[in-house]
């Protein structure tokens, strides 16, 4: 048996992180001293290896505890791990865009097309990830819908604006744009 300190330092995390796992419900221990201190097994530290491999594969603890909960059984240990192999690809997918942009930004002497670029890549990063996060079938479903009602003629005044809007950002960056101009008057009053 191990003390949470002990079995923290055997299993390279904190005490924290197994007090954390533990309200979570992903790692209780099977016993307590007299005093309510936590005790574990040899055998919690293969749990606890699961938990930090599934973890460090970018698995949600939410996605940990579902998972182990239903026995992780090898068919949905390996469904998830395809799910994730598939986010993963994609995210570097995106990450080598991101790189790509910013290459094409170093030989451009940081023009703006090429800012524009890397904060388009860095956009769609984002909206895929908070997709994959928190939109279910039917919403997805809903958003699938929706784009037969999107036309030329609004992707052109969508994207006009949206130039825009990172022209501001831009200026802004730059020290020239409006929001800058305000905040320096604000302190200087």
């Amino acid at each position: 048996m191990y003390r949470a300190q002990q079995f923290a330092d055997l299993a390279g995390v904190t005490v924290r992180t197994l007090h954390h796992y533990d309200r979570l419900g992903l790692l209780k221990p099977r016993r307590r001293t007299d005093a309510g201190y936590r005790l574990y097994e040899d055998r919690d530290l293969e749990r606890l290896e699961q938990i930090v491999a599934l973890k460090f594969l970018g698995l949600s603890l939410g996605q940990i505890r579902s998972l182990l909960e239903n026995g992780a059984d090898s068919g949905s240990v390996t469904e998830a791990l395809a799910l994730q192999r598939r986010l993963l690809l994609e995210k570097r997918r995106m990450l080598d865009h991101a790189i790509q942009a910013i290459v094409e930004a170093q030989s451009q002497h940081g023009a703006a097309p090429a800012l524009r670029k890397i904060i388009e890549v860095m956009e769609m990063e984002t909206k895929n990830d908070w997709m994959d996060k928190y939109h279910t079938e039917e919403s997805r479903a809903k958003v699938e819908a929706r784009k037969n009602l999107w036309s030329p003629e609004l992707q052109e005044r969508v994207s006009r604006q949206w130039n825009e809007l990172i022209d501001e950002g831009i200026a802004d960056l730059a020290g020239t744009g409006p929001l800058w101009t305000t905040e320096c008057m604000k302190s200087r009053n």
